[in-house]
Parts: structure tokens; sequence; C-alpha cells
């Protein structure tokens, strides 16, 4: 933690400060000093300096942890006021999965308009299989494309890049294995727009 820390304070313009923040972040989360690492990855998000990419990284990251450690409320704030980028974004399983298991704790809890706007993140299983392979081969292309300059400076976002890849397919391969949600999904769905209607 000192060490990324120290390399934040010394190098506060580059970029890859930021990778060395959501390493500190990380670091913390694993400690389980779940605060500390929160409030860092809040920071990422909010600072204007962060790349798109990364500020929703971070952000998908305090929402996996809220929803870990229970924290309902705190699950809900930032999956309902976040504007999250789904066209972009390369970990949409995580947060699909996500926005899936908070809409059912909304929908049980007769919240149906919250549930309605978690259940919008949600595409069906074949459509966010194809969307993840996509966006995952666009990473490993830039990734690639970085390693040949063979640049000593890339080395920390390459590093990073690498496990990130290695995470993104990992959370493939678990949803093609996974049991189609669809149906399940759908039906949920709408049955929160019905009560919706009927509130």
């Amino acid at each position: 933690i000192k060490t990324y820390l120290r390399f934040e304070k010394e190098f506060p313009h580059k970029s890859e400060s930021t990778l060395a923040k959501i390493r500190r972040a990380e670091l913390h989360l694993k400690q389980g000093q779940n605060k500390q690492g929160i409030e860092i990855l809040n920071i990422i998000y909010t600072s204007p300096k962060t790349p798109k990419s990364i500020r929703f990284q971070a952000r998908l990251r305090a929402l996996q942890k809220t929803i870990q450690t229970n924290d309902t409320q705190a699950t809900q704030e930032i999956l309902l006021n976040t504007p999250w980028d789904i066209d972009t974004m390369p970990e949409l399983a995580v947060l699909a999965l996500c926005a899936f298991q908070t809409a059912d704790t909304l929908l049980a809890e007769k919240k149906y308009q919250q549930a309605i706007q978690c259940y919008r993140l949600v595409p069906p299983k074949q459509i966010l299989i194809t969307t993840q392979q996509k966006r995952l081969k666009k990473i490993q292309t830039t990734y690639k494309q970085k390693r040949d300059r063979n640049n000593p400076a890339d080395k920390l976002w390459l590093d990073y890049c690498k496990q990130h890849i290695a995470k993104i397919n990992h959370q493939l391969q678990t949803l093609k294995q996974a049991p189609d949600y669809t149906n399940s999904y759908l039906l949920h769905y709408g049955q929160a727009m019905l009560l919706a209607q009927r509130n």
C-alpha cells in the first residue's frame, strides 16, 4: 500500500497514478479495510482526470463490495445513481448480474420503480455473451498493440491490463457455463412493471 501511495505522490500527473490508486484500493479491500478501499474507488470515479473506462471499473468494484458485505443502501445508491456507460463497459456481465440481484431484492421490498431501473441494466444472456466477447477482443487488441511497442513506461498499464483481461475472460466463461437467466429475468421484470402500474 505504501509503495503505491508513494508512486501516486511522486507522479500525480502520470496516467499510471490512477492504476496505482486502484491497486491500493484492492489491497485495502483484500485486507478487510472496506471503508478505505471504497473511499479510494470513489475518488477515482469522481476525478475528472480518470479515463472513463477506469472510472466505471472503480465504480463497479465498489458495487461488488457493497453487495458482498450486504450493504443494501450503498448498493442501491451506487447502482441507481451511476450513469452506467453500458455501450462501452468491458465488464458488462458483472454489472448485469449485480443489477439482476439488486433488482430482485428491490422487487421483494416492493420498491417497484427502483427495481425496474435495475432490470433495465440486464440484457438477455445470449446478447450479454456476444457483447462481452466483443469487448474482450477490443481490450486484447489494445493490449497487444501497447505490448508490441515495448515501451518500459507502459509496464504498469500492461500488468493491470493483463490481469483485467484474465478477469473478464473468467467472467465470460462463468457466464457461458451458468444456467440461462433470461426467462427468470423477463418474468421478474414484467412482474415489477405490472405491480408498478397498480401502485
